[in-house]
């Protein structure tokens, strides 16, 4: 027999009144009213053309065909079953591909070690990152988190926030044995300034000082769109650049970058913290929520490149030795 029903809710409870030997019974198990029993039943057997129950005041029996029409019953229950187990087991192991958006150099020089680490916990998932420094749109784009350094005001967009991403104003030793060691953001006019720009020009960088802001004139032969490149840039002795922390933090620590006008917090185009965006809803799957979780623990609360760099700019007494 094969049974083709437009309301597989109809077999559900046919199948929980022979269970229960009792149409009440029925009822009260499936939270729904007795005559609403009668009437899923009475449509199923209408459909299928046959009686399916002997029923009297009394008792309660299958017809041969409601036998039959049983056994399918019972498998069509079991599949639903299967298929609830397989859900919650998605819904509660995080498996599957993680598409991942992030700026580039940051996701070079900081994300991959994180992704590193997370995919030795978590072997189940397969992580695909995105390297791009623009806005993107999570549905269009297929994206499951979005780790951009500006705000991404959407509706049901939910952005934790990761680090904090200060600017740094550096630049290797062999540009400053060359040159004149500025001494307050005015000197930087003065200088070969190497910048990130994705688009324009930037004629001026904006410095603060607890209550002071001050916009400085700079100009240069060298600007990129990667942060990386400007990096390199500075790392090969060209000029002075303005660059994110986290992209720097090692060359400080190394000596391969010297940080300048320290007391001064730069404002730069790159935004001022990395916040893992993606979509929100009461069911977050767990490769996502893992996910997050672990780049919010892994970063914060300060993140080891801050505390990098810092520590690299209070050792300064050795830049005594270049001319001023």
């Amino acid at each position: 027999m094969v049974i083709s029903v437009q309301n597989p809710f109809d077999m559900l409870v046919f199948m929980k009144v022979v269970e229960r030997r009792s149409f009440s019974a029925a009822a009260q198990s499936l939270g729904i009213s007795r005559s609403a029993v009668s009437r899923h039943v009475s449509r199923l057997e209408q459909h299928l053309g046959t009686r399916l129950l002997r029923r009297t005041t009394r008792s309660l029996s299958l017809t041969e065909e409601g036998i039959s029409v049983l056994a399918h019953c019972a498998r069509m229950v079991a599949e639903v079953e299967a298929a609830e187990i397989v859900v919650q087991s998605h819904l509660r192991l995080p498996k599957g591909r993680l598409r991942v958006s992030v700026p580039g150099a940051f996701g070079r020089i900081q994300l991959m070690p994180a992704v590193k680490d997370y995919l030795m916990r978590h072997a189940d998932v397969g992580i695909e990152l995105i390297m791009t420094d623009r806005l993107v749109d999570l549905v269009s784009d297929q994206i499951d988190v979005a780790l951009f350094d500006g705000e991404i005001d959407r509706a049901n967009i939910v952005g934790r926030k990761l680090a904090d991403t200060s600017g740094a104003i550096c630049a290797a030793p062999e540009y400053l044995r060359r040159h004149s060691l500025p001494q307050e953001p005015r000197d930087l006019s003065n200088h070969n300034c190497l910048y990130y720009a994705s688009a324009g020009r930037a004629d001026s960088w904006t410095l603060m000082r607890g209550n002071d802001t001050v916009s400085v004139p700079i100009s240069g032969n060298f600007k990129a769109n990667d942060n990386n490149v400007v990096r390199d840039a500075a790392l090969s002795g060209i000029g002075i650049a303005l660059i994110p922390m986290f992209a720097v933090a090692a060359d400080v620590t190394a000596g391969r970058l010297v940080p300048l006008l320290s007391d001064w917090v730069p404002q730069g185009s790159f935004g001022n913290k990395i916040t893992a965006y993606f979509i929100g809803d009461r069911h977050v799957v767990p490769k996502i929520r893992t996910f997050v979780d672990f780049l919010v623990g892994y970063f914060g609360p300060v993140a080891q490149w801050e505390q990098e760099y810092r520590s690299g700019a209070r050792n300064q007494s050795w830049l005594h030795n270049f001319g001023r």
